[in-house]
């Protein structure tokens, strides 16, 4: 995830972000996991510092369940309700 935030990242400057100092902040953390669910962890905290509204890592579950919404295929028990600012 690190080298695709580096190789395709919108800004140069990865918004005053120290994007190198963040591989090695998270590289030693990521590979000392011990779940599934740690790194997705570690993987969202580290991409959350880039610190904009665009940019975001969603664990496989979930970005599962952000597709079923968005194709209007998710299941619900009583009623679904999505809300979005206007």
């Amino acid at each position: 995830m690190w080298s695709t935030v580096n190789d395709t990242y919108l800004y140069a400057d990865f918004g005053g972000v120290d994007w190198a100092g963040a591989q090695s902040r998270y590289e030693p953390r990521v590979r000392a996991v011990g779940s599934d669910e740690e790194f997705y962890t570690l993987v969202t905290e580290m991409v959350a510092e880039l610190g904009d509204d665009h940019s975001r890592f969603l664990a496989p579950a979930d970005a599962r369940s952000e597709d079923a919404l968005e194709r209007g295929s998710a299941d619900y028990v009583g009623v679904g309700i999505i809300s979005s600012p206007g």
